[in-house]
């Protein structure tokens, strides 16, 4: 039978409390680092220290290099709301609207403020535009119901503003027709039709010269008061500048600038 030798005893480390041959040296890198290398993955890979929060190329904190998002719009928010007020200067109150909707679209997306003086502008501009249509109603009412010189025949009687301003050819306003009945200031006596001869040496002359003729042949009743002074006697027409065919109303009204109780004549 053989008998196994034993193991050999641990070597002991040399004296100095060297490391065993292989063993890194305290303080060495290890094997296959080259020396001065730091390890991988230590501090010193980074030269210039540990990141830093919101290291290189994380965006600059607000106010710093830029603007706010809110002070934009809020600046037109504001002239929106000074133009709203001014909406009866020209077109003011269109751009404030324009401005408005562009404050509220950049508020929803979350980039700006200003919601409140938006809005208010806003609500200002609409009560221009009900301002605005309701002054273009207005106007169309009143002109459908202003009588026109083709309108106005012998015996209508009539209230207007204009009868009194030391005029032949009467630049008249406010016409409205009324009962002879009641208070009113003229009385239409006659109307003439232009022709052809009439409006191509059209003057005022040539207008008061037709009524008179007129007056004397449709209205013979006005002429005593006529001739006492106690009426006086106008030409209205549509234009200053009339075509052939258009009418001219002849109509007379106290010359002491009082009313008429009714008509002329009785």
């Amino acid at each position: 039978m053989t008998n196994t030798p034993p193991p050999p005893p641990p070597s002991e480390p040399p004296p100095g409390g060297q490391p065993p041959y292989g063993q890194p040296q305290p303080g060495q890198p290890p094997y296959g680092q080259p020396y001065g290398q730091p390890a991988y993955g230590s501090p010193a890979d980074n030269p210039y220290g540990p990141p830093q929060p919101g290291g290189y190329g994380a965006p600059p904190p607000p106010g710093y290099g830029g603007t706010s998002g809110g002070e934009p719009s809020k600046g037109l928010a504001i002239a929106a709301l000074v133009l709203a007020i001014f909406g009866c200067v020209g077109i003011s109150w269109i751009v404030s609207i324009v401005l408005a909707i562009l404050v509220l679209v950049r508020v929803k997306k979350g980039q700006a403020g200003g919601k409140g003086l938006a809005i208010t502008a806003l609500i200002i501009d609409a009560l221009w535009a009900l301002a605005l249509i309701g002054f273009v109603v207005l106007a169309v009412v009143v002109g459908i119901n202003t009588p026109s010189a083709a309108d106005l025949k012998d015996g209508d009687c009539v209230n207007a503003s204009g009868l009194h301003d030391d005029k032949d050819v009467a630049e008249l306003s406010d016409i409205e027709e009324v009962s002879c009945s009641s208070s009113h200031d003229a009385e239409i006596l006659a109307q003439v039709s232009l022709g052809d001869d009439d409006v191509a040496d059209y003057t005022e002359d040539v207008a008061i010269d037709l009524c008179l003729e007129a007056i004397l042949d449709q209205s013979p009743e006005a002429q005593p008061q006529l001739a006492a002074g106690d009426l006086f006697y106008i030409a209205f027409a549509d234009s200053d500048e009339p075509e052939s065919g258009d009418k001219l109303a002849c109509m007379a009204a106290p010359t002491d600038g009082s009313k008429l109780d009714g008509p002329i004549g009785e």
